[in-house]
């Protein structure tokens, strides 16, 4: 449904308990009947009266079966609105909230009422400082939810802030005559007319009636005598604007409404929040929304581990005792490059794949995030800092918020700045349940597996074929250069295109057959091409001819060809960059290694507004495919989400994400094979092969483990390669075993040009990618990896474990087993000894 401003009257309750009058904007969502289960709880969490009872079995805690199927049975609690899941396949109960909060006497006020919420939402003050109210103690504390029947569910709606029965009725300003014919002459009470004349002040230079200052229960009581003589709100607002009072507003009157819907589908449950019921003030803008923060939480008894997906994935270990260090909170798919960083420290491994989870001794629980998932971050803490339970959650950021600076003279001052509405659509997360040898890492990646492939239609990788050989080579860049003391910039070549053939020649004659040729900087002037709508081959590297040599060079020896074209990185003009919340042009620039701040002098690329994704897109495909090559390299388009803040045209991450993602599959139809960088899930589903994919974590303090679940997830599935290995810092053994240990391909990135010539440029990263400095060992790092995994390259990975440390053990599902020594020590696995910075491979 549509949302539409409307004025509603408001409150503001002072320190004092007394009700001051004003109007405050709101949205309208509005009347949505459905059948109510019960509608409020007292202070103490008793059910009050006149409540339809829900139906169900009731549980000795208070909670009533509100659904239930062959898999699962929902409860919840109809004075708290706590829920919980009963798993039947292990007689296993999930609560919403920890259930010995009142035995807790260490616990403050604050994380006493915070653990008793489901929901806790986030929002910007007129200073655009943040503040935040709880579903505890700012809705059901006050009588203000409701709980309503939905399919196989229930649907639970709360009135956050202060709400007082009645307003509508009271009229902000009314004039003396309708004061006197439309509400005193029709009140016979004499007493009861003296009464509601002294509750109105009078202006007698306006000759209107104003409400005096009351408290709550004289606002319900005189709204009562009002509604009793057929006073209506439809009165009440002909005369609020008849007296002009509709631009009068109350900024303390701050009061918000959120509906949770809880449902069971088959052996999961889905907890959606529909935005477009979300009712808010028009000058409190929502930040974000935590939903069921602590649904699974663990205490201090319990052994196990938390699941974030920060790049390969990684493990908290429950009670690990890092309360010194920042609790875990990432963002999925990384940075939104049109929201500025005031400070980069590191930089970290995105998060690929909306999915947490927590392990709890032999019972673990998954939460994927299945609507709106650009918007959202992975939260996760353990016990010790505030009080004794680890917890791992998803909250969603559905407004997004800056400063603009002004400045008069010597004075200077900040004004926030919003984006033009929230995000438009559900919020919504899938929660499933595992146990015995399933409630694991692995159990979450296989199960998380399945249902991709199912959802999408993944078709598997052919069984006992080589190894992907990935060879990334650099076209061309822009180089600096004078001529009698005149500046220009001139193409200068890396990598010609007949260059780019003997590489790969070179590597078949050492026996690497099965080669993906990606090509960076072949078009456009180079590496930062220009606009991809128009494709130039670059004659520097050997035009039309030379490209279409190496086309057929490629088509005689089976080598896939993937030439690499960036989108959403603009980087030559202006024209189509999304728009910051400041109202500039969204430019990305290096950070300094030094402060932690943006780099002016290091200018990468604008931001291609999502919006104008399709028409280049579409521009580019025309053209492309009259180049006859059969594959394609996507550099950003896996990889990028951005927003676009524009006031009149604004595009939100989530839309950027869905934009980019049909985009992706538009592409993919158009080519045979597609390569895609970093390797966002959505994309997963378009590639046949992903490189710099993510083998390790960001490895904050609070984490204790990498894990790969991500390779778990795809390998039989997606080809994947991590970081170029002659770009990664890791010694060459290192990487083997990495490989090894995860099932990806061998990456490397070269050039064929002498070293020197990316000295003191802005290319000077390439500086290690001299090919003639890796051919050695690339040729024999492939050959020792290809002989172990090309035995298990169509298989999917089914177990993942640790077995010592710096020893672990990665299964597939055919019975084939690699165990990986990291270590610079010799070790007995099983009966089987490995060496230091060795492996052993075997099985059935």
């Amino acid at each position: 449904m549509k949302k539409t401003g409307i004025m509603l009257l408001a409150v503001c309750v002072l320190a004092m308990g007394v009700v001051s009058w004003g109007y405050v904007k709101r949205q309208n969502t509005g009347s949505n009947h459905q059948e109510t289960l019960a509608v409020s709880a007292d202070a103490e969490g008793n059910a009050v009266t006149n409540v339809v009872p829900l139906s169900g079995t009731a549980l000795e805690n208070g909670m009533i079966e509100a659904a239930s199927n062959e898999a699962l049975s929902l409860y919840i609690h109809p004075a708290t609105t706590e829920i919980a899941i009963l798993d039947r396949a292990s007689n296993e109960m999930w609560y919403s909230n920890p259930q010995d909060l009142k035995s807790n006497e260490k616990l403050t006020p604050l994380y006493q009422s915070l653990l008793s919420s489901q929901v806790k939402l986030s929002y910007y003050n007129e200073k655009g400082q943040v503040s935040t109210f709880n579903s505890f103690d700012d809705s059901v504390k006050k009588n203000q939810f409701e709980i309503g029947k939905v399919d196989q569910g229930v649907k639970v709606t709360y009135t956050l802030g202060n709400v007082i029965k009645g307003l509508d009725v009271i009229p902000l300003a009314i004039s003396e005559k309708r004061f006197q014919e439309e509400i005193i002459e029709k009140v016979e009470d004499e007493k009861i007319q003296k009464s509601i004349i002294y509750k109105f002040a009078f202006d007698k230079d306006n000759k209107v009636y104003t409400p005096r200052p009351m408290q709550p229960f004289v606002v319900e009581e005189v709204a009562g005598i009002l509604e009793s003589i057929g006073y209506t709100s439809e009165d009440a607002a002909y005369d609020n604007k008849e007296n002009g009072m509709e631009s009068i507003s109350s900024a303390k009157s701050i009061q918000f409404k959120v509906s949770v819907v809880y449902s069971l589908e088959r052996d999961r449950l889905f907890v959606s929040v529909p935005t477009n019921e979300i009712v808010y003030p028009e000058k409190f803008p929502i930040l974000s929304l935590h939903v069921l923060e602590y649904f699974g939480a663990s205490g201090l008894e319990d052994q196990g581990y938390m699941f974030v997906p920060d790049g390969s994935g990684a493990l908290i270990h429950l009670n690990n005792g890092k309360t010194a260090t920042d609790p875990y909170k990432a963002s999925v798919y990384g940075e939104d490059a049109a929201i500025v960083q005031k400070e980069k420290i590191q930089a970290n491994m995105p998060i690929r794949m909306p999915v947490f989870g927590i392990v709890k001794g032999r019972h673990a629980m998954m939460g994927v995030i299945e609507e709106a998932e650009a918007l959202a971050s992975i939260t996760a803490d353990v016990s010790g800092r505030n009080h004794t339970y680890n917890y791992v959650s998803s909250q969603f950021d559905l407004m997004a918020a800056d400063q603009i600076s002004l400045s008069s003279g010597d004075q200077k001052s900040a004004i926030p700045v919003f984006q033009s509405r929230i995000y438009e659509g559900d919020l919504k997360i899938s929660y499933s349940f595992l146990n015995g040898t399933s409630a694991s890492y692995s159990g979450m990646a296989k199960l998380y597996r399945e249902r991709l492939a199912d959802q999408y239609g993944w078709q598997r990788i052919s069984e006992n074929t080589e190894l992907p050989f990935v060879l990334q080579v650099e076209g061309a860049f822009p180089r600096k250069q004078s001529f009698l003391g005149v500046p220009y910039e001139s193409l200068e070549p890396l990598t010609k295109y007949k260059e780019a053939a003997e590489i790969s020649d070179l590597l078949l004659q050492e026996g690497i057959s099965n080669i993906h040729l990606r090509y960076s900087g072949w078009f456009n002037g180079g590496i930062r091409h220009e606009s991809p709508k128009d494709i130039q081959l670059e004659s520097k590297l050997g035009g039309t001819r030379g490209f279409e040599e190496l086309k057929q060079f490629s088509n005689e020896n089976g080598i896939t060809l993937y030439p690499d074209v960036a989108f959403l990185r603009k980087h030559k003009g202006s024209s189509d960059a999304a728009m910051l919340l400041n109202k500039k042009k969204a430019k990305v620039y290096e950070y300094s290694p030094v402060y932690y701040l943006e780099d002016k002098s290091r200018f990468l690329h604008y931001v291609l507004s999502p919006s104008a994704l399709e028409p280049a897109v579409e521009a580019f495909a025309k053209q492309y495919k009259h180049l006859g090559v059969t594959g394609l390299s996507l550099r950003d388009l896996a990889s990028d989400v951005n927003s676009d803040f524009k006031t009149e045209a604004m595009v939100d991450r989530q839309q950027s994400r869905n934009v980019a993602a049909k985009q992706t599959e538009k592409l993919g139809s158009s080519v045979e094979r597609m390569m895609v960088l970093g390797g966002n899930v959505y994309a997963a589903s378009y590639a046949d092969i992903i490189v710099e994919a993510p083998l390790h974590s960001s490895r904050y303090a609070i984490l204790d483990e990498d894990v790969p679940f991500y390779s778990m997830v795809l390998h039989g599935y997606v080809d994947a390669a991590g970081k170029a290995w002659n770009m990664d810092l890791q010694a060459g053994r290192q990487k083997l075993l990495k490989a090894l240990e995860t099932g990806s391909a061998v990456y490397y990135d070269w050039f064929y040009a002498e070293p020197s010539v990316v000295k003191d440029t802005k290319y000077d990263y390439l500086f290690s990618s001299y090919y003639k400095d890796w051919l050695n060992e690339a040729s024999e790092l492939y050959e020792e990896a290809n002989l172990v995994l090309q035995n298990v390259r169509g298989q999917t990975i089914q177990s993942h474990e640790k077995l010592a440390e710096e020893i672990y053990r990665t299964t597939y599902e055919n019975g084939f087993a690699i165990i990986v020594n990291y270590g610079d020590q010799a070790a007995a696995i099983d009966g089987i000894q490995i060496d230091a910075e060795g492996y052993w491979a075997g099985g059935d």
